[in-house]
């Protein structure tokens, strides 16, 4: 019998979320677990799995017509001898705005009113008042992200949620894109890929939110971190490979850069010895920006939107394009 399964524990989703599923697929034996022993023997029966590892184990099994990956990025799964059979693979692109709209804030907020510093000061109980009072935004080096210039690089779903809450601070917001040919809404200026380094100059915080893929591949090198406005703050959230990681560290050094709000890395876990660890002005998260309490029922949501489209034969949302890796 065809199969559908979700690769996940049984307690991970909730029967809410899961009725729907029952509801379209009611020709398929939907099965949920991670047992790989359990999913080997169905390995022939099953035409449409979720979840990463899943579609990593399913990947070129000769039934398996789609896969759903949980995640937006899909660099992790390029590489499979399999990635470019005839089986569809989407991405769970869209669970992440909302949250990672607003780690990326918290780090830009944090970082312009020097939390970093006031932190390192709190862990040692020091009060971290300047000798001048009337002089401290001079000597605590704070500035205001209101009405300051923001250029997003990479202008998916997660870069229109961060454009959108950039014009609560009455922030002008330039965008980079592969394609421009639509305008979008709360972008003053969309300009292609290309243009990014005539664009750094312009701008008070740089926010990165580009997939990896062989042309992002340390995309922002030395070059681009110099060309970056003295006194910018640089965002990553979206991969650690798309930058030069020492130049980065350069940068900060040097006093070129004002701050740095880090979600990704170019070696995860980030190691003991990276000079970023003491680089009084960085954030460092480890990778959770797009983590949510909603996650699973915002993927569902994706998933079973999908799946509608997929039983009526109807083109899929989210598709992966295979060439370009995302």
């Amino acid at each position: 019998m065809k199969t559908l399964l979700l690769g996940f524990d049984e307690a991970t989703l909730q029967d809410i979320d899961l009725q729907p599923v029952y509801d379209l697929a009611q020709d398929y034996q939907v099965v949920i677990t991670r047992d790989k022993d359990h999913i080997d023997s169905l390995r022939d029966d099953i035409e449409i799995c979720v979840g990463n590892p899943m579609t990593q184990h399913l990947l070129g099994s000769a039934n398996l017509r789609w896969a759903h990956v949980w995640s937006a990025g899909v660099d992790w799964l390029v590489d499979h001898p399999h990635f470019d059979s005839d089986t569809i693979i989407t991405n769970a692109s869209g669970v992440h705005p909302e949250p990672i709209g607003e780690h990326v804030f918290a780090m830009i907020l944090g970082l312009a009113r020097r939390f970093p510093k006031m932190m390192r000061a709190q862990v040692k109980h020091e009060w971290a008042q300047p000798l001048r009072p009337n002089i401290v935004h001079e000597v605590l080096q704070v500035f205001e992200v209101y009405g300051s210039t923001v250029l997003i690089l990479g202008m998916g779903a997660i870069g229109q949620e961060l454009a959108r809450l950039a014009k609560a601070f009455r922030m002008t917001v330039l965008a980079t894109r592969r394609d421009i040919s639509q305008s979008v809404a709360n972008v003053d200026e969309l300009h292609p890929a290309s243009e990014m380094m005539q664009l750094l100059p312009r701008a008070d915080v740089v926010i990165s939110t580009v997939p990896l893929t062989p042309d992002t591949r340390q995309m922002l090198d030395a070059a681009a971190f110099s060309a970056m406005k003295p006194g910018a703050i640089f965002i990553n959230i979206g991969r650690g490979q798309t930058i030069d990681e020492n130049a980065l560290i350069s940068a900060l050094e040097s006093g070129h850069l004002a701050g740095a709000g880090l979600d990704v890395f170019e070696v995860e876990p980030l190691p003991e010895n990276s000079p970023l660890w003491d680089i009084d002005n960085v954030l460092i998260t480890p990778h959770y920006a797009g983590t949510t309490p909603s996650y699973h029922t915002r993927g569902m949501k994706i998933f079973v939107d999908n799946l509608a489209r997929y039983i009526q034969g109807q083109p899929l949302t989210n598709v992966v394009d295979k060439k370009r890796g995302y």
